[in-house]
């Protein structure tokens, strides 16, 4: 060996060592990284998957969205450790959008993560970062109904009358110092929208559409906004009026961000199946009636007609699991006293007018009954409950009225040809319900006391016989009658669920501070008016779905 290459071995064992020490580095930081990124991946895989099944059940994209940013939040930092954010900035972040036609949710989800080094720190990398992302999506059934608005005002036409209707043949219309506000989804009107007065309408979470004419007074102490931003709402400032000034200039205490939409998308009238009609009855054999007004019990059969007074302190009972038949009407008197009718079927069957009404100081129970009329009316003016009940109606009204106190829970009532009517003080309860009214109004007036409730699923626990998963009122596509509450008393109306009217005019009026809780309202137009409010709240809202169920898949 030469002295010139003395000491060559110490250089190669030099290179030698760093290349080893390179490949050790690279061998266990390097697995260290992949294991926390593989960790990374489930914890946002798991974590995307998770808030898109929550979201899955809600009912409107809007809704769906919150659902989905809280469970992934909730999800990963129970799960996981880790502590998501709904900001774009953040390194560990949820993110949702809905599609423009709100058919379709997107989560994604980004987990960061900096991993101490061994070997690595040599070269001054004390961590390496790693950033992992998970993409899942909500398809939901058939699209949220309604595109996920609170209130749809159908008709093409804008109608810019004022009494009787102020404007419900077409358009939306906030009058006087009538207010709507919906909370958790949009407006569209397939026509014009209107604010006068001291009005507003105000749409918090959802945007506001209209397609033909926004009627705005200048310098009108008058709102008409909707902030499609659920998060950020409410962006809103009502006392940021009025919203235009004398000369049209946008006020800027409300930003243009907010100013209603014009559109031409059409507004197309979704397939909504009828509610099932109940099939009457057999009819036993022929019978008088003869029970003393001491009381007795109604033997099952076929009567031509009941006009029974009873005695203080006598009860009625028909008996529970039969049929009874009547060919003429029926009335009850006198009291106080009890007519039992629960599990019983009374069937009307006379082509002509045949009435059920309730008198005198009797308690009235028809829990769990059937009630089937051909033609005559159902009117209750006393304390009457009947739960787990279901009505049918071909010609003929259903009338709460006096001082009615009806429980109707988990019940559902059919209309074919007459109006259903809450008057006079009445009170009506009922929690798992579903009217149809193929032709008719519905009606709440006179300082009625409601608390109405759409069903919140398909089996019996929610309602009885035809009654549908989140459709409280269904007025049928040709029905051209009305709604209207018209309420001088301010009394407060609870009402949850889907209202779908697409071709009646929908009024309320005259002080009714209504409010109506987690609930859609469709109808040819809508009008609110002389101090009447009209509440709107789309969250944990139990809604008509409109469809099959949604879909959820990881994307990538």
């Amino acid at each position: 060996m030469n002295k010139s290459e003395s000491g060559q071995i110490i250089v190669i064992l030099a290179v030698a060592l760093v290349a080893i020490l390179g490949i050790t580095a690279l061998a266990v930081d390097g697995s260290m990284i992949y294991a926390e990124r593989r960790e990374d991946q489930s914890t946002a895989d798991s974590a995307a998957l998770s808030a898109a099944q929550t979201a899955s059940a809600s009912p409107t994209c809007a809704t769906a969205r919150t659902a989905a940013i809280n469970q992934a939040i909730t999800y990963a930092s129970a799960q996981e450790g880790v502590a998501l954010v709904n900001d774009t900035t953040s390194p560990n972040r949820v993110e949702a959008t809905c599609s423009a036609d709100n058919s379709k949710l997107t989560v994604k989800i980004v987990v960061t993560s900096n991993t101490p080094t061994t070997f690595a720190k040599m070269v001054s990398r004390d961590q390496l970062t790693t950033t992992v992302e998970s993409t899942s999506q909500v398809t939901f059934g058939g699209g949220t109904f309604v595109g996920g608005n609170g209130i749809v005002s159908t008709s093409t036409t804008c109608d810019l009358s004022y009494w009787p209707t102020n404007g419900a043949n077409g358009g939306i219309h906030a009058l006087g110092d009538g207010r709507i506000t919906i909370t958790g989804g949009g407006a569209f009107s397939s026509s014009c929208a209107r604010a006068t007065g001291s009005s507003k309408i105000l749409a918090y979470g959802g945007s506001f559409q209209y397609t033909t004419d926004l009627m705005i007074e200048n310098s009108a102490n008058v709102l008409i906004l909707g902030d499609s931003d659920p998060f950020t709402a409410p962006n809103i400032n009502p006392s940021g009026t009025p919203q235009k000034y004398w000369n049209g200039a946008h006020n800027p205490a409300n930003p243009d961000s907010l100013w209603p939409v014009q559109t031409t998308q059409t507004y197309t009238i979704p397939d909504v199946p009828v509610m099932t009609a109940i099939t009457p009855p057999a009819c036993g054999p022929a019978r008088v009636f003869a029970i003393p007004n001491t009381g007795g019990t109604v033997t099952p059969g076929t009567y031509t007609s009941i006009n029974w007074n009873g005695a203080k302190n006598a009860n009625l009972v028909f008996s529970s699991g039969q049929v009874y038949c009547f060919s003429g009407s029926v009335s009850f008197g006198g009291g106080p006293g009890l007519i039992n009718m629960n599990g019983a079927t009374l069937y009307f069957t006379s082509s002509s007018d045949a009435n059920f009404s309730t008198g005198g100081g009797l308690t009235y129970s028809f829990n769990g009954g059937t009630f089937y009329s051909k033609k005559g009316s159902f009117t209750v003016g006393h304390t009457f409950s009947a739960n787990d009940s279901k009505f049918y109606l071909g010609s003929g009204n259903f009338t709460a009225d006096g001082s009615a106190v009806l429980s109707m829970n988990n019940s559902s009532v059919y209309l074919n040809n007459g109006n259903f009517r809450v008057t006079a003080g009445g009170n009506l309860d009922a929690t798992n319900i579903t009217i149809y009214i193929k032709q008719g109004n519905f009606t709440i007036d006179g300082g009625a006391v409601v608390k109405m409730i759409a069903p919140t699923c398909s089996t019996s626990a929610c309602g009885v016989g035809p009654a549908i998963p989140g459709m409280l009122l269904y007025m049928d596509k040709t029905n051209t009658g009305s709604i209207n509450i018209n309420n001088g008393t301010k009394t407060a109306h609870i009402m949850s669920g889907t209202i779908f009217a697409p071709n009646s005019p929908a009024i309320f009026d005259g002080g009714t501070d209504t409010t109506v809780t987690n609930v859609q309202l469709i109808a040819k137009g809508i009008s609110v008016s002389a101090g009447a409010k009209l509440n709107m709240n789309l969250n944990d809202a139990s809604l008509y779905s409109g469809g099959g169920a949604s879909s959820v898949e990881l994307l990538k």
